[in-house]
């Protein structure tokens, strides 16, 4: 399993301390321009973002796609681009409290806190065969909140790697791919979980 965080380039610089200053302020405009240009964009809806991950790389195996209950979904009248075709189910506490936790009260704070405080949109998509493949989409409210995600994620993790231990698919777990991308953060267990994951990375980026 792999973990991708965004780098920022550091800019190149000599031994002059005049251009060193001005490589440095140069450095710092940019990034305020790039914030301000962030802010101002509308964030893509977490259902559009799994939409495009079902449909890049190979053919994924049958499965259902959820949405949160605060979340939003594509036009319903599009339904050939909706994963299958098929309608967007609820993700309830009962399917969060299976695919994340058990019966803690630690556990149950958190699916919790997903559901209905630190997560504004959500999308999953998970195979109903016995070959594993699952897409995940959460937008965070806060970046600070992408924690408590990723430790949700890697969590089902566990689960999958307890259930896939050694059978043929065990190394479609291993290769399992999160990616926290500003607010955002991604699940991928699949075979072509990069080309997901880069599916994933140009949906939000051109929103």
């Amino acid at each position: 399993m792999s973990f991708v965080f965004k780098q920022r380039a550091i800019p190149k610089t000599n031994n002059n301390i005049f251009i060193k200053l001005i490589s440095i302020l140069s450095a710092v405009f940019l990034c305020i321009l790039s914030g301000v240009g962030c802010a101002s964009r509308p964030s893509a809806c977490a259902a559009d973002v799994l939409l495009a991950m079902t449909a890049a790389g190979s053919s994924h195996p049958v499965g259902d796609a959820y949405i949160l209950p605060s979340s939003t979904v594509p036009d319903a009248a599009e339904s050939e681009k909706q994963p299958d075709g098929q309608i967007w189910r609820i993700a309830d506490s009962s399917l969060l409290h299976a695919a994340f936790g058990n019966e803690s009260s630690t556990e149950n704070n958190e699916i919790s806190e997903l559901s209905q405080g630190i997560v504004d949109s959500g999308a999953m998509f998970l195979s109903t065969s016995h070959v594993p493949c699952e897409y995940m989409v959460f937008h965070c409210i806060s970046r600070s909140d992408t924690d408590m995600v990723v430790e949700l994620l890697l969590r089902r993790l566990d689960v999958l790697r307890q259930q896939y231990r050694d059978t043929e698919h065990q190394a479609t777990i291993e290769n399992a791919r999160i990616l926290v991308l500003d607010k955002y953060v991604i699940f991928a267990v699949a075979q072509s979980a990069d080309d997901a994951i880069d599916a994933a990375c140009r949906a939000i980026n051109k929103s």
